[in-house]
């Protein structure tokens, strides 16, 4: 009888500490987080073509819908950070058709409207919504601030910082060139032909 008593005993305490066994198991997933700097502008209607032929044209100047192809050029910024845009342009240098001299790149200016989300008012400096007030392209290498950082920063994404360049030339408005193609044409300040300009835009990152 003892020896029953102690079998069974021993079978209990086997069968218990068998239960008391958790078998446990792990690895481990590892994730880097590679946070990029990205500072990019993107540009769009990078070739413009103006025409003047007709009097009214030399005399009113080509704004957009009128020998301007297609009279605007639209740009995005994506920036982990704050930015500034600037802008400048060198005067108009002939290219052929007969063209002398050159034309004063203060005959050309700009406006801007907004595309995005970003809220003008506040970081932009370019004149905007109309072109009742005009930037008169700075001669280069002098330069021009379009967007500014603002109180608020611009930091984004090209879903918000989505804007349009209007551009204007010959028409005189404030800051530009007084007289009109003709009467400089008339002056002699440059012939008939052919000529060109590169403004250029420059995406600074801001500290």
């Amino acid at each position: 009888m003892k020896k029953i008593v102690i079998l069974l005993s021993f079978l209990f305490a086997f069968s218990f500490g068998s239960k008391a066994q958790v078998q446990v198991d792990d690895d481990i997933v590892i994730f880097n987080a590679h946070l990029l700097e990205n500072f990019t502008l993107w540009v769009d209607g990078e070739v413009q073509d103006i025409v003047f032929q007709f009097p009214v044209q030399y005399n009113e100047g080509v704004e957009e819908g009128t020998g301007i192809t297609p009279g605007f050029t639209d740009l995005t910024v994506d920036a982990t950070g704050d930015w500034r845009l600037t802008i400048g342009a060198p005067h108009f240098t002939p290219t052929g058709g007969g063209a002398s001299e050159f034309i004063p790149i203060d005959n050309l200016a700009v406006w801007c409207s907004e595309a995005g989300t970003a809220t003008f008012g506040v970081n932009v400096l370019c004149p905007y919504i109309d072109n009742e007030t005009v930037l008169t392209m700075p001669l280069s290498p002098d330069s021009e601030i379009l967007f500014d950082v603002g109180p608020n920063g611009n930091i984004g994404g090209n879903d918000a910082n989505a804007f349009r360049l209007h551009w204007v030339m010959g028409t005189g408005q404030t800051g530009m060139n007084p007289l009109t193609m003709f009467q400089q044409l008339a002056a002699g300040d440059f012939t008939l032909g052919d000529y060109t300009t590169t403004a250029t835009l420059t995406l600074f990152k801001m500290p």
